[in-house]
Parts: structure tokens; C-alpha cells; sequence
């Protein structure tokens, strides 16, 4: 996925706050409900309402991680320098991305074995369909964090660094 460039990192975080992260929530608690009303208590539906249920965890502490501490640090430190704060290590906003890139995969392998039983029930057709739109969600989102935020503060970093050798 692309994306028009935003002109500073502040109108980045603005952008996943009020559009990016509430249609990742949307889209996880609509596979939540479908999977709730389904009523299905075999194996794969456990184990996909199990998975679901994983991500939307991860995706509630990612949630607190970017607004109550992670954005405000940012932007604090705009407000102070006009420029990208010098922090470093997104070790663990990485690593719960890749926690929920886990989770995607394992929602896409079960989807991959439903397509391929004989007269799968619509409540599996529509768990897929919704883990699809989740999946969507989740890449326009990671996407652009990546390439919008986490690169301008690690590039802003790298200049800094730089500057001061």
C-alpha cells in the first residue's frame, strides 16, 4: 500500500489516532461478534475465536502503548524542539507488530483450510471474509506507522546523531 506523504510527524500520529487505529478496533470487534453469534465450539472455530481473541488483546496494548505513552512523549518533545524527539528503540512497538502479524497468519491458514473443505458453513464464510477485512486494516496501518512515523523519527535520529559526531 502507498501513501501520500504527510508533511511532519505530528499529522501522522493525528491520522493513526482518529483513522487508523479505530478501523483496526472496528474491524477486530466485528470478527469478535461474528464469532460470538456463530455459537461453534469445534476445534478450528476455538481455535480461530482463540487467535482472534489474541490480537484483539495485543491490539488494545498497542492501543494504550501509542496514546499514553508513545505519542505524548512525541509529542512533547515536538512541542519543545520543533523537530523529531531523539528516542530510540521501537523494539517493543516492533515486536507486538509482529505478535499481531502472527496472528494474522494463523487467521489466514485456517481461512486456507476452510476454502478448501467440501460445503464450508457460512459461518466459516463470513469469520474469513471479516479476518480478511481485519487483515486489511492491519497492513494499512502497520504500513504506514512504518513508513510515516517510525522512519521520519529514525531518519530525524540518524541526522541528530550525525550532527553532534
Amino acid at each position: 500500500m502507498y501513501f501520500t506523504p504527510t508533511a511532519d510527524i505530528a499529522q501522522s500520529l493525528k491520522l493513526i489516532e482518529i483513522d487508523l487505529i479505530p478501523s483496526l478496533q472496528f474491524q477486530s470487534e466485528k470478527l469478535l461478534k461474528s464469532i460470538d453469534t456463530s455459537h461453534e465450539t469445534q476445534g478450528d472455530d476455538l481455535q480461530f475465536y482463540v487467535i482472534v481473541s489474541q490480537f484483539d488483546q495485543e491490539l488494545q496494548n498497542l492501543s494504550r502503548l501509542l496514546s499514553m505513552i508513545l505519542f505524548p512523549a512525541i509529542r512533547k518533545s515536538l512541542d519543545k524542539m520543533q523537530e523529531a524527539p531523539a528516542l530510540n528503540g521501537f523494539n517493543i512497538i516492533r515486536a507486538l507488530h509482529k505478535r499481531q502479524q502472527i496472528s494474522i497468519s494463523k487467521l489466514r491458514e485456517i481461512c486456507n483450510h476452510y476454502t478448501v473443505e467440501p460445503g464450508w458453513k457460512e459461518h466459516k464464510q463470513l469469520h474469513c471474509h471479516n479476518s480478511y477485512q481485519l487483515e486489511a486494516a492491519f497492513l494499512n496501518y502497520l504500513n504506514f506507522f512504518e513508513s510515516q512515523v517510525l522512519f521520519k523519527l529514525e531518519t530525524a535520529n540518524s541526522n541528530r546523531e550525525t550532527n553532534h559526531d
